[in-house]
């Protein structure tokens, strides 16, 4: 081996480190905070928000929905989320007390049912407090809508879009 192949192959060995490094921030590192897109005036858009908790590795993540103008506030909803394999632990119900909400929790998903007579006006489905090692672990949070509808009874699924991103709120 010459002197030019072992500089090389070290060359090439630093690369690779701080490649590593750099993955290895990102992976730890508070996720960046998404900004959902405008809505039609007749759709609906639903996503997760999470924040930080005063608890430490301790997270709130919202589902939320956000209207347009000619769609009225939903009434009822049916969702699920699905918790990251990597140990993201349901902690406890932080939902307002302006809608009936019960959620039945499992080590891979929560199921979440909700009703209001006068509708979800602030746009908010439900809220719950996950307990994560890292922040970043709530990116694979994924939200399921299995049914919303408004205070008639109407499914509001066909001008549904659920949004695959996790928005950050610091």
């Amino acid at each position: 081996m010459t002197i030019g192949q072992r500089s090389k192959v070290k060359g090439q060995s630093k690369h690779a480190l701080v490649l590593v490094a750099v993955l290895a921030c990102a992976e730890y590192s508070q996720p960046a905070q998404v900004e959902p897109p405008a809505v039609r005036p007749d759709g609906i858009v639903a996503y997760l928000i999470a924040s930080p908790s005063t608890a430490p590795n301790e997270y709130v993540v919202r589902a939320v929905s956000k209207r347009g103008v000619a769609v009225e506030d939903p009434a009822s909803f049916l969702a699920t989320l699905r918790l990251s394999p990597r140990g993201v632990v349901y902690v406890s119900d932080l939902s307002d007390q302006g809608a009936l909400r019960v959620i039945s929790a499992s080590d891979t998903a929560l199921r979440i049912a909700g009703a209001s007579p006068e509708g979800l006006a602030s746009g908010e489905l439900f809220a719950v407090r996950l307990r994560a090692a890292r922040a970043a672990d709530l990116n694979a949070l994924h939200l399921e809508i299995g049914e919303l509808n408004d205070r008639s009874g109407i499914s509001l699924r066909p001008t549904l879009v659920v949004l695959p991103h996790v928005a950050w709120v610091r």
